[in-house]
């Protein structure tokens, strides 16, 4: 799919090719391993000692290595160690000053959107959604393993954040009597929750992405992202079918 995209016949700059090579030649597979492996245990070990919630373990062990990348790298005896300080000072100072305040600005709109997710979660209307759609939820069968996913994208688009929409069909399937695997549904909500990170022009990260390359959020999620996610969801759910016939 990204071989045919236009931006991938623009030849690359070559421009200081050689300090970028002179910064990186130390740098080897094994080591971005250990960072990963390292990243995946320190966070199970903070969700393990309740130390922090399992969303700020991620952030916490993530923040955690890159210091000590970071502190690693500039302690390391190079013979371009000044190169190398001057290239981590100029790229913080940009970070801070372009990074960090694109961030910011967005800030006011994700407020926004989840104080709507909010209200509507626990108003009436959520409420009464799950009352009308219950008992035709019920009469679905097989269909609703790929009506779940849809459900939760299409809701996604209007500014739903997708916990909330798998909250609110999570609430309307726990009313139902359904012959369907409890681990296909809990699969299918997953999934769904996945495609609507990446379809929703809402998105924090779609968000981030568009203001960093200029365009607009809808050109990221829905005209650069619909290829990758419609073959996501079809194999996602053959796989999780499969899963729920084994066990």
């Amino acid at each position: 799919m990204e071989h045919n995209q236009p931006y991938m016949r623009i030849q690359p700059v070559t421009t200081n090719t050689k300090q970028q090579t002179r910064f990186t030649e130390h740098a080897s597979l094994v080591s971005l391993v250990a960072a990963v492996i390292a990243l995946l245990i320190l966070s199970f070990v903070l969700m393990e000692s309740k130390v922090v919630s399992s969303m700020n373990a991620v952030t916490l062990s993530g923040l955690l290595i890159v210091l000590i990348w970071v502190t690693a790298l500039g302690l390391k005896p190079t013979t371009g160690q000044t190169a190398f300080k001057f290239a981590l000072k100029k790229a913080s100072l940009d970070y801070w000053q372009h990074g960090i305040a694109s961030g910011a600005a967005l800030a006011p709109f994700f407020v926004g959107i989840g104080t709507f997710t909010y209200g509507f979660q626990h108003s009436t209307i959520s409420s009464e959604l799950t009352h009308a759609l219950a008992p035709s939820f019920a009469h679905l069968g097989w269909l609703l393993v790929v009506l779940i996913p849809i459900i939760v994208v299409l809701v996604s688009l209007i500014g739903i954040h997708p916990l909330a929409s798998v909250a609110l069909i999570g609430k309307i399937i726990m009313t139902m009597h359904i012959a369907l695997s409890p681990l296909l549904i809990a699969l299918s909500l997953n999934i769904g929750s996945v495609v609507a990170y990446m379809l929703s022009p809402f998105a924090g990260i779609v968000m981030i992405v568009a203001t960093l390359l200029h365009v607009s959020s809808a050109t990221v999620s829905v005209r650069w992202n619909w290829q990758f996610c419609l073959i996501f969801l079809v194999l996602s759910l053959g796989v999780a079918t499969l899963l729920s016939l084994i066990f």
